[in-house]
């Protein structure tokens, strides 16, 4: 059954049975009892994918964008001349390193 078709389906599935299925239809149960009966043959990976593409809510930007990372030279010391010596060092880059960790998990901090 082409896409469009199983969506046409499932919004008529919805409309029939909003009150048993609620507001949220890809997240109730109940609404693969309907699914079933009226699309026997449909593969559950169809009739999902549909669903979020009718249902899903769109997800929000939690990106931050007002985080300030200071430049190595801009590090505070307590003598000038640790933060020369750093910097001359290591040229300016941040150096970082992962030490392997007993659990099998990236530690960082």
């Amino acid at each position: 059954i082409p896409m469009d078709e199983i969506k046409k389906n499932l919004i008529s599935i919805v409309d029939q049975h909003k009150e048993e299925i609620g507001p949220e239809p890809r997240k109730s149960g109940i609404i693969w009892k309907f699914i079933k009966a009226a699309m026997p043959f449909v593969p559950s990976n169809d009739v999902n994918a549909a669903l979020n593409e009718l249902y899903a809510k769109e997800k929000e930007d939690h990106t931050r964008t007002d985080i300030y990372f200071p430049k190595p030279e801009e590090n505070v010391q307590i003598r000038p001349e640790i933060l020369a010596n750093h910097l001359k060092i290591t040229g300016g880059k941040v150096i970082t390193r992962f030490p392997p960790e007993p659990n099998g998990y990236l530690h960082i901090g």
